[in-house]
């Protein structure tokens, strides 16, 4: 009886990390492919604006820095720190 009670924890365990894993990579996913899709559309919106010669006069600044699901690595929105794994 005390062997099968054992398995349940290591079951449950397990079944919390994964649990805990797929909601901390959910909440990576549901913030950045909003602004993933925002930059791509940007960047096809000034791609069209060029061809059509748009005559503007502010330069727009591009996005220079990587953003996709890996990278950057998560951040402290206050003091934009790296958070560590």
């Amino acid at each position: 009886m005390s062997h099968l009670l054992s398995h349940g924890w290591l079951i449950f365990l397990l079944f919390c990390w994964v649990a805990l894993s797929v909601g901390s990579f959910l909440n990576v996913a549901i913030y950045r492919l909003p602004v993933m899709l925002n930059r791509e559309w940007r960047s096809q919106a000034r791609d069209i604006l060029e061809d059509s010669n748009d005559f503007s006069s502010k330069p727009v600044q591009e996005e220079s820095e990587t953003f996709n699901l890996m990278v950057p690595r998560s951040r402290c929105p206050d003091c934009a720190k790296p958070i560590k794994a």
